[in-house]
């Protein structure tokens, strides 16, 4: 499976996909620092699917959690509280249409 592919019992039922980006996620868990990982935008939440210990590690995060996407020189920046995550070496999708759609949901 790639890392930017969900299967149809993983949506809601009013839930449609959106933009997607893969790239390498700079975030420090338990002594790695980069993940290959994939964000996929949905109407309802930003899903990322991160290859961690060669197994993929899902985790939802909610509109709500999220201030801001941006992108800087040729990184891609989420913006979380105080925390900012970076997504650099994107080589799937188009970071400019993600960040459109991310703050389109935002600002619902």
């Amino acid at each position: 499976m790639k890392l930017n592919e969900l299967k149809f019992d993983e949506l809601y039922p009013t839930e449609k996909v959106g933009p997607s980006v893969v790239g390498t996620v700079e975030y420090e868990i338990e002594g790695q620092s980069e993940y290959k990982a994939a964000y996929i935008l949905t109407n309802e939440r930003l899903i990322m699917n991160a290859l961690m210990k060669d197994e993929v590690y899902q985790r939802n995060i909610p509109y709500n959690a999220i201030q801001s996407g941006f992108i800087q020189e040729d990184d891609l920046f989420l913006q979380m509280g105080e925390m900012r995550v970076k997504m650099k070496d994107i080589i799937e999708g188009d970071k400019e249409q993600f960040v459109e759609y991310l703050n389109e949901q935002l600002n619902k």
